[in-house]
């Protein structure tokens, strides 16, 4: 009552000052303003001896600007408060004694749509420098000058809203997340942001997008989906590597992977990923270093890009950074859901090869070409000798790669907990078989847990995540891909006598049955955990604690058994064992501060870092096995090869970033990260790097404040540094490693020289800067991105050729003159809830078109590189020949040459095509009618690829015999010259007997013919699900369920010939079409 009285006196003592006179007999200031606003609907109230308090300003104000941004520069300079009441704008002069307020605080919390309470909301008074933050308990204090306030309430990840709060009860506010646009929270370095207020070039897929391939490998979710990022398939066997570009190629030789960060903890173990699954048909590139992660697990994806997102991350970020965020719990009751789905692979693409006749045919005008007799000595494929039927006929394309692989995912997860605690488990099992002949999968079983709790007064917070993976691998020990080239008439491959045939000389073939004797078994356990303790003391401060753990432990076995060997060779059986280790222990501390700060708001962090990484390699490989029964018991081998060796490697960091924010219109950020690392050598182990960045609102101006058309609008740009260092540890020692008995005195084991030493080994040094337009129209719906990037490299880490006496091949070592260009334009077009009657529809496109230049390289000409790179061109270019197509008389490729008798030479090299993409894109569609969904994902690219005939020339020219009988070939062979006048593409056929043609042969192979168009247009994903009616579920008492189909790599258009156009190499098994169909239930 006392409150209310005063307020009524206040209220009495207040007139209205439209009535007042200057002491000029003019209108005064304040009058202007009661005028003003009262043409907008507004009331002012005030105190009569405010009228001097009111100086004329400087310059012109904008009355027709919003309220939030007018009030301020009313008071602007004043002791005058300002509070709005509906539609009442009430001025008193603010109190400077402590306790003199005649009003109480306004006291609440905030809460998200679960109850739980969220930290760190921004509360500030319209019109006035007050604010406040919410602890970690979501309740918050904020002073104020009236029984009513107008408070916005602002949180990253949330819809801001502004709301009239009164202090005579204690608020509850419950925050709406916000939708899928310009204020989701999204996840960097060290923080939240959102596409509002973020200055960096910074990318999200949410992980449902990026967890529905039937693949279960993170990476595929990303294909198509990122500007700027490109990933392609090495091979399609499963569990294999993936090749990522982020932003192009900025290194020559050392590691152009980017950085993968799992909750805080980077992914260090690339090395050790990579030599895994070396030998079996996963290829050299190893297993994918992700491929322990079950994409159910993950909540979202961040990519980050330019120099202002990456430059906190310091000498690992010149490749860009993958930020990787697991699931958590949520408050409220006991949560279950289940996923498991079923389905089978395919081959994407390959040419027919030729049929037997074909083949045969081949065979025969390659000789008679060569002025030979086609008899049973040099056709001996025709003539029945060792039992080869000139009319028999197997496709071995489909004997080694045609088969039908399987794959199966199952998963269970659980979630719930109060306000202050909160839990979420999981378990997953993925397997995929392969299309080889014989039993060879991948299997992955994982469990993930995450544990969140706080203190009553939410002072203190605990976050724990941590995962566990199992992954089996039981696959060949090479891909079979190569032997479907084997000669088409080939005898049966049945055993005789209890042994599988070989064939004799000059018939010997590889046996393909056979070679499923030898088989490769890998086991991986991975260990991935992380802590971290936070404590607020207060609204402004916070201090974090963590620590993170991950750990790799890997068991191969590759087997050679003589059953699968040609006895001709009088073989042995050989074993080869692995037992590799890596381990990484991280600790991080880390302070923040964030408050009101001038005219703006501050937010600021700084850290440190310490890391331990150790790598432990173990081989033996013995041999000399005397029947496989031995081979199998591990009994009986005659020569041993061991080697063992263990890297250490330690990180000390210091690093920092300030954020600074005035009206959500001009916003700053800079970063910086100290680095000293043992990979560098000791005159240089530290390095600094560091990033500014900056963005204008420019939507938030006056001018464009009444804007129905353009609903959001941003100019940002940044500049700054990142590092890249040596690939492995040790570098810059002189360290020996053992050699091979062979090489040793008196053919024992010894030591030989591997590294020289190099104290000034030092970083590859990135720059990077970028300036982007992001625009919004009818009201966010719409938006559009347009960025120009550029980066360069320089001080390349070079491998240089040692001197002849050296005893090594060469030394790493900085080339500061070597510079690495990088440009790209980034696109990208999202359409979102848009409705069409009953149908909503959501569609994002996205183009990035790039451009990779060595720009210099000081003495290349000179340097053994001179044949693998051109100054002024892509890496991906080299020097050639200039191929001109076939002459239609002597029907032998012609090529640009002054030389007489047509075949180039050294002084006819020019820079080929290269292989870069010239733009890539990705359109994504999503479609919703009723209880129908389609999504479907389109990856569209423009680029030149690996000519997949000049491979298999190389390998075995058409018409000739090949080694192993690998002889046959696509049906593309059959486009060559035969007769005079004849319009081809490849030259006459030659068995090897006509040294001119094998000359044009040999000049083709070194010619610009290696680079074609590899272009396609793929339809990389797309899912069709009915999701179960309101009835349904009440009847089945589920929360939710849908059932789904969905497929990858399912439709292909391409020019690309022989083989697809992502592996483009005939030799490796290409990508898999699959197909899968599932149920998913949620309790």
């Amino acid at each position: 009552m006392t409150k209310i009285l005063t307020l009524c006196v206040l209220l009495f003592c207040c007139e209205l000052c439209a009535g007042q006179k200057g002491s000029t007999g003019g209108e005064s200031y304040l009058q202007m303003i009661v005028r003003k606003m009262d043409k907008r609907g507004y009331k002012v109230v005030s105190l009569s001896r405010l009228l001097a308090e009111f100086p004329t300003p400087d310059e012109p104000i904008n009355f027709d600007a919003p309220l939030e941004q007018l009030l301020p520069k009313l008071v602007a300079g004043t002791k005058i408060n300002c509070s709005v009441v509906g539609q009442t704008i009430l001025f008193n002069l603010a109190d400077t004694t402590k306790g003199s307020s005649i009003f109480k605080d306004l006291l609440g919390k905030v809460t998200g749509k679960n109850n739980e309470p969220l930290v760190g909301v921004t509360l500030t008074i319209l019109g006035s420098n007050g604010y406040a933050y919410t602890n970690a308990s979501g309740s918050f204090r904020l002073a104020v000058r009236s029984f009513v306030t107008r408070v916005i309430v602002s949180h990253v990840g949330y819809a801001t809203d502004t709301l009239n709060l009164s202090n005579k009860i204690e608020q509850s506010i419950e925050m709406t997340p916000a939708p899928q646009g310009l204020d989701q929270a999204v996840v960097v370095a060290y923080g939240q942001t959102s596409p509002r207020t973020n200055t960096g070039s910074v990318y999200v897929v949410s992980g449902v997008d990026a967890g529905r391939e039937p693949s279960g490998n993170l990476l595929d979710g990303l294909e198509a989906r990122v500007p700027g990022l490109s990933i392609s398939q090495v091979n399609g066997v499963a569990g294999s590597e993936r090749k990522v570009l982020l932003g192009g190629q900025h290194s020559i030789q050392q590691l152009n992977q980017p950085l993968y960060v799992i909750d805080g903890v980077p992914l260090g173990a690339s090395g050790i990923w990579n030599s895994i699954g070396t030998g079996s048909a996963q290829g050299p590139g190893g297993v994918n270093p992700l491929n322990f992660l079950s994409p159910e697990n993950i909540a979202s994806i961040t990519v980050l890009k330019d120099a202002a997102a990456t430059a906190i991350y310091g000498n690992r970020a010149s490749n860009g950074v993958i930020l990787i965020t697991t699931r958590t719990g949520e408050a409220g009751p006991l949560r279950l859901s289940a996923n498991v789905n079923d389905g089978f692979g395919k081959v994407v693409k390959t040419s027919p090869l030729l049929s037997t006749a074909q083949f045969l045919q081949l065979r025969e005008e390659a000789v008679r070409n060569d002025g030979l007799t086609v008899d049973s000595s040099h056709v001996p494929e025709a003539f029945g000798v060792n039992g080869w039927n000139s009319t028999g006929q197997t496709n071995f394309q489909h004997t080694t790669i045609g088969g039908q692989a399987f794959v199966w995912n199952a998963g269970l997860q659980a979630s719930g907990g109060s306000t202050g605690n909160t839990f979420f488990l999981s378990g997953q099992l993925h397997r995929e078989s392969t299309v080889f002949p014989g039993a060879s999968f991948d299997q992955r079983v994982s469990v993930y847990s995450h544990l969140r709790s706080q203190t009553p007064d939410g002072k203190w917070q605990l976050h724990f995540s941590g995962m566990y993976s199992s992954e089996t691998d039981h696959l060949p020990v090479a891909d079979y891909t190569a032997y479907e080239l084997l000669a088409p008439n080939a005898p049966a491959f049945t055993k005789v006598a209890g042994q599988y045939p070989w064939g004799t000389p000059p018939l010997s073939f590889v046996n393909i049955l056979a070679l499923a004797n030898n088989d490769y078994t890998g086991s991986i356990s991975t260990l991935f955990g992380h802590l971290q303790v936070q404590f607020r003391p207060n609204k402004h401060f916070s201090l974090e604690e963590s620590v993170g753990f991950d750990g790799v432990l890997t068991n191969e076995q590759a087997y050679q058994r003589i059953a699968g060997q040609d006895p001709a060779f009088g073989p042995t059986g050989q074993l080869t064992v692995n037992n590799n280790k890596y381990s990484q222990l991280l600790t991080e501390t880390i302070g923040r501060w964030k408050g009101k700060l001038g005219p703006g708001w501050f937010e600021g962090l700084l850290g440190g870092s310490w890391q331990q990484r150790t790598t432990d390699y173990s081989s033996l490989q013995t041999s000399g096995y005397p029947n496989d029964l031995s081979l199998n018991a591990g009994i009986g081998a005659t020569q041993f090869l061991q080697a063992d060796s263990s890297a250490p490697y330690r990180y000390a960091e210091l690093f920092g970033r300030i954020h600074y924010d005035v009206a959500r219109k001009y916003l700053l950020d800079a970063s910086f990260r100290r680095v000293n690392s043992s990979r560098l050598g000791p005159k240089t182990p530290i390095g600094n790097f560091w990033a500014v960045g900056g963005a204008w609102v420019f939507s938030e101006e006056p001018f464009l404040a009444d804007n129905r058309v353009l609903s959001f609008g941003k100019l940002r740009g940044s500049f700054g540094t990142t590092g890249n260092e040596p690939l492995y540890e040790n570098q810059f020692a002189e360290v020996y490693g053992a050699t091979a008995p062979s090489r040793g005195y008196q053919r024992q084991q010894g030591v030989q020289p591997v590294t020289v030493a190099n104290p000034y080994l030092n970083w590859e040094q990135n720059y990077r800067e970028e300036v982007a337009l992001e625009l919004g129209f009818l009201n966010n719906r719409l938006l559009f991105s347009a960025a120009a990037a550029r980066s360069w490299t320089t001080n390349q880490l070079i491998i240089s050729t040692a001197g002849p006496v050296a005893g090594l091949p060469g030394f790493l070592g900085n080339q500061p003159g070597i510079d690495v260009e990088n440009k790209a334009l980034e696109f990208e077009l999202q359409a979102d809830r848009i409705a069409v009657g009953p149908l909503r529809w959501s569609s994002s496109f996205n183009l990035t078109v790039p451009r990779n230049v060595l720009v210099r390289w000081p003495g290349l000409a000179r340097s053994n590189y001179a044949s693998t790179y051109v100054e002024g061109h892509s890496l991906s270019v080299s020097p050639g020949f200039h191929w001109t197509g076939v002459d239609a008389k002597s029907g032998l490729y012609t090529f640009q040459t002054n030389n007489a008798n047509g075949i180039p030479g050294p002084g006819d090299l020019r820079p080929d095509a290269g292989f870069d993409p010239q733009y890539y894109a990705g359109w994504d569609q999503k479609f919703r009618l009723g209880n129908w969904e389609l999504d479907l994902l389109f990856d569209w690219r423009r680029q030149r690829g690996v000519n997949p005939l000049v491979i298999l020339a190389r390998q075995n020219p058409p018409g000739a015999q090949g080694g192993q009988q690998l002889s046959n070939g696509p049906v593309e062979w059959l486009n060559h010259w035969r007769s005079s006048n004849d319009v081809s593409k490849q030259q006459l056929l030659t068995s090897g007997g006509s040294p001119v043609a094998l000359a044009h042969l040999k000049a083709w192979l070194q010619s610009d013919a290696y680079s074609i168009d590899a272009s396609y247009i793929r339809l990389r994903s797309a899912g069709f699900s009915w999701y179960f009616p309101e009835k349904l579920k009440t009847r089945l008492r589920i929360q939710g369920g849908r059932v789904y189909i969905r497929g990858q790599n399912l439709w292909t258009y391409t020019r690309f010939p022989v083989t697809d156009p992502e592996t483009q190499d005939p030799t490796v098994l290409p990508p898999l079409r699959m197909v899968v169909a599932g149920l998913h239930l949620s309790f």
